[in-house]
């Protein structure tokens, strides 16, 4: 077995272990009232039965590049996995609308656009994205923690 295919199986592993971890804490999920007839816990589950598949068919059925990624794009996709653990992070805490436009400036700088771009993508993907969830379906987004007394 090559290395990249021992690589890509523990990977896939890894990824099975969280998408079961992911689809547990989603059947755990408690609501008082529902959004929708599905319910909250409906999302999550999908996501995590979608992970859940991917990650076996890459333990089956390994892919036959050339390893990880290095250089440039090793740091971009490292970049992108610690902004999204932290937009994760701090979702509830600072609120939807100062995480999410930190987010989305910080993931367009980091794949090359000037700061000044980076501000009016994260400000218009944060509008429209509010627009969509609060106004068109209806979804309560946090406002943040550190904003209620």
């Amino acid at each position: 077995m090559s290395n990249n295919t021992r690589n890509d199986r523990i990977f896939g592993a890894v990824l099975l272990a969280l998408a079961i971890g992911f689809f547990g804490v989603a059947l755990a999920m408690h609501v008082p009232f529902a959004y929708d007839p599905l319910g909250p816990k409906a999302f999550p589950m999908i996501l995590s039965l979608a992970l859940g598949v991917m990650a076996l068919s890459l333990i089956a059925r390994p892919a036959s590049g050339t390893g990880l990624p290095g250089g440039r794009v090793g740091l971009q996709l490292l970049g992108v996995l610690i902004v999204l653990v932290a937009y994760g992070v701090l979702f509830t805490r600072i609120g939807y609308l100062i995480s999410t436009v930190a987010a989305m400036t910080i993931l367009a700088r980091i794949f090359g656009a000037t700061w000044i771009k980076a501000g009016i993508t994260g400000v218009a993907l944060t509008a429209s994205s509010y627009a969509l969830f609060a106004w068109a379906l209806g979804i309560a987004l946090p406002i943040g923690s550190w904003l209620v007394y």
